[in-house]
């Protein structure tokens, strides 16, 4: 067990045009998460991404078992969805 009493961890990532940050983001969110759970899963869900996120996070999760990724392809309706209501 790790640093406290937490068994399994999942931190979910909702991603979109993120190429600046993402790269450090998800890894300072390994480096602290896994200090607090042996079992850790991130999971990043790419929006539709027009930039290069999508190719960033294909590179992290090689090196990062932990990561998962989830992309969304880009629809006509994914500005309307991504829009506050």
């Amino acid at each position: 067990m790790k640093d406290s009493e937490c068994g399994g961890l999942s931190i979910v990532l909702p991603i979109f045009n993120e190429t600046g940050v993402i790269e450090k983001t998800i890894l300072d969110i390994y480096a602290c998460a896994s200090r607090l759970a042996e079992d850790l899963e991130i999971i990043a869900v790419n929006d539709g991404s027009t930039d290069e996120t999508q190719a960033i996070l294909g590179r992290i999760r090689l090196s990062l078992p932990n990561l998962r990724v989830i992309a969304h392809k880009k629809t006509p309706d994914m500005e309307r969805r991504l829009s506050p209501v």
